[in-house]
């Protein structure tokens, strides 16, 4: 007997939310039945009723006698002015921070909120810093591109920000020093990718692109070295030399160990990876001879889509994830600390040849 499909409320509610939306910007401000709402939403009357029921006590909808009306949803509004705080130190986003910019900015403007992206360079002084938290209500923390000392004052100015204001960190870094977090779980990315080598039978695994000193990194790696069955030898990223030395090394690094019993190569991160990968590829040696799996937003990206096996950057679960929090923020429903920390999936899988994941919701 085939077992009945369950639609979740949560699912349900997001549909609601938006099909209001759209009967809004279209001009037609009356709600179908509840009956109807079920036939396209594909749930059950019982959950499309409590749905309708949370629209109701948000305000996104009312009634007037028999007629349900639809009202112009600007929850973000109450949020006030949101800080987007990013850091780079060529004064640009990176792939991944700018994916989820991209997403969100639009998405809080279409709920009346307004959304600033500030970046941090290392030339950004603590003044300066200081005075942008100051013309925010809450601020969305990726990382920061300082170092030393200035670092630990643009952080401990985050701090007390934090204990007026809202503050949600949405990457890895820094997760220990800040109350909430919505962001990927770097130590699941490197158990996924370590469970996959293992998979395939990889026993001996090369690691290129550790960054010592990134915090996310670090997560990575002991996920990796916790779960990884085999031998692995690492050879980290030299920051010391100019960018093209230390990717032509990591290139002789990959040639000298083909031969003396590597299987496989973890890239601890995407950049870079099609100039690491080329010769790889050319050669034919993946997947052939090395099993190859890297992190990467594969399925999101849209500066390239390379055939590798990959854990996902899981953008678009992140800021999915970050929406429903600032909703709840933004409805006085949501005042306990947050810590959603998001397990993510594996995309294309022609250089490993198992079957892709999906992502964590």
């Amino acid at each position: 007997m085939e077992k009945r499909k369950y639609t979740r409320y949560t699912d349900v509610y997001e549909k609601l939310e938006r099909f209001c939306i759209d009967r809004y910007n279209d001009g037609n401000l009356f709600l179908p039945s509840e009956r109807n709402l079920a036939r396209m939403f594909g749930a059950s009357l019982m959950t499309v009723r409590k749905a309708v029921e949370e629209a109701l006590n948000n305000g996104i909808i009312t009634r007037s006698g028999r007629h349900t009306n639809i009202q112009q949803n600007r929850c973000f509004s109450k949020l006030g002015r949101i800080l987007f705080i990013s850091g780079n130190s060529e004064q640009i986003l990176l792939p991944a921070i700018e994916r989820l910019e991209l997403i969100l900015k639009p998405e809080i403007e279409k709920f009346g909120g307004r959304m600033k992206t500030f970046i941090d360079t290392p030339e950004t002084t603590a003044e300066d810093f200081l005075e942008q938290l100051r013309q925010a209500d809450l601020v969305l923390l990726t990382f920061l591109a300082s170092s030393g000392k200035l670092l630990e004052q643009k952080l401990k100015y985050l701090q007390l920000f934090e204990k007026k204001r809202k503050l949600i960190l949405i990457s890895g870094n820094y997760q220990d020093l800040f109350q909430n977090i919505v962001a990927l779980d770097n130590t699941a990315v490197g158990e996924v990718a370590a469970d996959a080598l293992n998979q395939t039978g990889c026993s001996n695994v090369l690691i290129l692109g550790e960054m010592p000193d990134n915090i996310s990194f670090k997560r990575r790696m002991q996920g990796f070295y916790d779960t990884f069955n085999g031998k692995i030898r690492n050879y980290p990223r030299q920051f010391q030399k100019m960018q093209i030395q230390f990717l032509n090394d990591e290139i002789r690094e990959i040639k000298s160990v083909v031969n003396s019993g590597i299987d496989s190569i973890f890239l601890v991160t995407d950049e870079w990876s099609p100039y690491i990968t080329s010769d790889l590829f050319a050669q034919k040696l993946i997947p052939g001879k090395i099993k190859i799996i890297t992190v990467h937003g594969s399925g999101e990206c849209y500066l390239c889509n390379l055939p590798l096996a990959n854990v996902s950057h899981c953008t678009s679960a992140v800021a999915s994830q970050l929406l429903l929090v600032l909703k709840k923020i933004s409805y006085g429903t949501f005042d306990r600390r947050i810590r959603n920390l998001i397990r993510p999936h594996i995309n294309e899988c022609k250089t490993l040849k198992i079957q892709p994941t999906e992502e964590t919701k």
